[in-house]
């Protein structure tokens, strides 16, 4: 909301503005909406890789992501903690190591296609 005694500042067309913007933060800071986003990163990347072992980006780099164990698809649960862990950093260990955190503990591994 625009505060009384700046509302004489602004023209109609500003006013509406200003309400559209400050609808917008709020739907940004919203929890709902933030939980919203990370279901639909989560689909995006949980169902390209059990079901085609690689997102559009990888496919362009050709790699892929396979089972450590037996070379076939990975689960929906090992997608899923490949994605958390490597929002939460699991990068940083490839300073140090050839594989990633995120591949170690989903039991993944990253293989390039021919």
């Amino acid at each position: 909301m625009i505060p009384r005694n700046l509302q004489a500042q602004f023209s109609p067309k500003e006013k509406n503005l200003l309400r559209a913007c400050s609808l917008g933060s709020a739907l940004f800071n919203n929890v709902v909406y933030k939980i919203y986003l990370f279901c639909i990163i989560a689909l995006y990347y949980s169902w390209f890789w059990v079901n085609h072992n690689q997102t559009l980006g990888m496919k362009a780099w050709k790699t892929l992501v396979i089972n450590e164990n037996n070379h076939l698809k990975i689960t929906y649960r090992q997608s899923l903690v490949r994605l958390i862990v490597a929002l939460m950093g699991g990068h940083i260990l490839l300073l140090f190591s050839k594989k990633s955190l995120q591949d170690i503990l989903s039991g993944t591994k990253l293989v390039k296609k021919n």
